[in-house]
């Protein structure tokens, strides 16, 4: 038994987590066996989360490093003809403008990475919410813009309480609204209702918009409009009241996202 202790203590300091003594006598070597082995499997469970944390980071930063291209490239495009000097006034004002936007762009991006942070960081206090209030309050101004896009905002929803953040619940909305009116491009339909349930609500987002096939990959969702950051703050929204983000869609047909919040309900 001490050899095999020994042989697997070894093992593991050479980074075979999965080893185990396999010790099982009923004397205080085989308890300080099952000991042993029962620290190594939470060591193997503590570093296959840290692994899922690290593989989670480095898409994250895969997912931010390509949303910040291309507007980035514009601006130090548009940038450079400016420089040179040989624009004329037209061009030059369409040029500013063009960097102005892209910059408000990159700002919205750095404010969605800070919540992000937060919302990682930050303990969350979930309170009593009439979430039919604040899609009331968000649809009543962005459905103005939407239509001199030609994109038609419907909405539906139920009375009721339940417990959320309801600066996250905004930006949740916000992102998936956002991320529908890239998907139809011109003259759609975006349609968001509300339904309350036992252990919270759930919000469903259908657009027109293209759609994706299923086995479509993650960069070309992004390359086709899609995601990308915005994406994966909505997923950690979820997260965070104890809730998921589900996708349906049909190439040419439109994407149908329904997250389930079930913080609870007062």
């Amino acid at each position: 038994p001490l050899d095999k202790l020994s042989q697997t203590a070894q093992a593991l300091a050479a980074g075979d987590l999965s080893r185990r003594s396999g010790v099982q006598t009923q004397d205080e070597l085989g308890a300080l066996a099952r000991e042993f082995d029962a620290m190594a499997a939470r060591q193997e469970a503590n570093f296959a989360a840290l692994k899922a944390t690290m593989e989670g980071q480095d898409r994250f930063i895969g997912s931010f490093t390509h949303e910040l291209k291309t507007p980035m490239t514009s601006i130090l495009g548009y940038a450079d003809l400016l420089r040179r000097g040989t624009l004329s006034p037209e061009e030059q004002a369409n040029a500013a403008d063009y960097i102005f936007s892209e910059g408000k762009r990159l700002e919205r991006l750095s404010l969605k990475l800070l919540e992000l942070y937060l919302a990682e960081h930050q303990a969350l206090s979930l309170v009593p919410v009439a979430p039919a209030d604040l899609l009331q309050d968000l649809t009543a101004h962005l459905s103005p813009g939407l239509a001199r896009q030609g994109i038609v905002l419907t909405t539906q929803w139920e009375p009721g309480l339940c417990l959320l953040e309801p600066d996250l619940f905004r930006s949740l909305v916000l992102n998936l609204i956002d991320n529908s009116r890239k998907a139809i491009g011109a003259q759609g339909t975006i349609s968001i209702s509300c339904q309350m349930t036992e252990r919270g609500c759930r919000l469903t987002v259908q657009d027109t918009g293209r759609g994706m096939p299923p086995e479509v990959d993650k960069s070309r969702a992004r390359a086709q409009g899609g995601a990308g950051l915005g994406l994966a703050l909505c997923e950690k929204i979820a997260v965070l009241h104890q809730g998921r983000i589900t996708f349906e869609s049909t190439l040419g047909q439109g994407t149908t996202v329904t997250v389930s919040l079930e913080g609870g309900r007062p």
